[in-house]
């Protein structure tokens, strides 16, 4: 069940945009603390920023899209549930932002340095930070230099050997809990989702969402339904009784049958 307005806390997808797109400094102080560099200034961040190339093509809605004054291009994305996928999603989040980065006959060297940063709330190993880049097999010293970045922030990490705002900022991911310092960039975080909670506007866009996913979903369900009454017909159709009875217990091999047949051509958004 959704959350009610009031209820959001930061590592809600709604609540995580809207902080930070309208709190760009602490967007900046999170990425440097999150990435261990420098950032002087980040330009315009967006939030919920969509992307999809085709109609037909699975589209991805960023949770917060920015870029610093240097042109490199930061996704970050909240992550409040266990995915084994998160490996596979992020290369698929690559993509899209190359795709958007770049037009068709433009020189590959337009292409910007990007990271994409997940923060996850569930463990997801032992580090606190895992950080990837391409690099050979056969000499790990010899980087591709492909300027594509993908980070991990693990909040149950382990908190040996990092800063003092690191392991508040991984605690406040993993339990809610900003620091009691004033200053600290989770207290200002906090601060700054106590006021959201009180911004009339947003609540009104929040519950337009809610009632607008609800839509979808229920959408989607007749759509599913649709599709299955029309494979069941098709199996009956081609005296595969076999495969209707299977289809309903087997949801992988349902899917399989549902693209045989040309039912479903794509994936889902």
């Amino acid at each position: 069940m959704a959350k009610k307005y009031e209820e959001l806390d930061f590592t809600d997808d709604f609540m995580f945009g809207k902080v930070l797109y309208h709190n760009p400094e602490l967007c900046r102080e999170l990425l440097e603390l999150i990435l261990n560099k420098k950032i002087r200034k980040i330009c315009f961040p967006e939030t919920q920023k969509s992307i999809s190339i085709t109609g037909d093509s699975k589209g991805v809605r960023f949770d917060v899209y920015t870029e610093d004054s240097e042109n490199i291009i930061y996704d970050v994305e909240m992550q409040t549930t266990t995915n084994e996928n998160l490996p596979k999603r992020s290369r698929y989040y690559h993509s899209m932002l190359d795709l958007n980065l770049i037009e068709k006959g433009m020189d590959y060297k337009k292409l910007k340095k990007c990271y994409v940063i997940f923060l996850c709330k569930k463990n997801i190993g032992t580090l606190p930070i895992y950080a990837y880049r391409m690099r050979c097999d056969a000499d790990p010293e010899v980087e591709l230099r492909d300027d594509v970045r993908t980070v991990f922030v693990n909040s149950y990490g382990r908190s040996e050997g990092i800063s003092r705002e690191l392991k508040e900022f991984l605690a406040y991911i993993r339990t809610g809990q900003a620091s009691s310092d004033p200053e600290s960039l989770t207290r200002r975080l906090q601060n700054c989702v106590i006021h959201a909670r009180k911004h009339k506007e947003w609540r009104a866009e929040y519950m337009t969402l809610l009632m607008r996913d609800q839509e979808m979903r229920e959408e989607g369900l007749k759509e599913g339904h649709k599709e299955i009454n029309q494979l069941n017909m098709a199996l009956i159709a081609d005296n595969r009784l076999d495969d209707l009875k299977r289809s309903a217990a087997d949801g992988p091999f349902q899917e399989q049958l549902l693209r045989e047949y040309g039912i479903r051509k794509y994936e889902n958004v």
